[in-house]
């Protein structure tokens, strides 16, 4: 087999890994675009009536979902 240095180029360059560049997202500590740095950033407006009747509603589904488990778990496991 020929040694590197005298081998062609061509053949030199096959021996190299295929890596191919891969555009990636931005990492957090990136900097923000030009376009983009004077803008701010306010959270959106919430419905205090929606949000506690969203809440109460939650907070029973969890309830009924943990009595279901319980009563699951005590009917198989116990």
């Amino acid at each position: 087999m020929l040694p590197l240095s005298r081998a062609p180029l061509l053949l030199r360059i096959s021996w190299a890994p295929c890596i191919t560049t891969i555009r990636g997202r931005k990492s957090r500590f990136d900097l923000p675009a030009k376009s983009k740095a004077a803008r701010i950033k306010y959270p959106p407006m919430v419905c205090i009536e929606e949000l506690l009747n969203v809440r109460n509603r939650y907070q029973e589904y969890r309830t009924i979902l943990g009595a279901m488990r319980y009563t699951y778990c005590k009917l198989f496991y116990l």
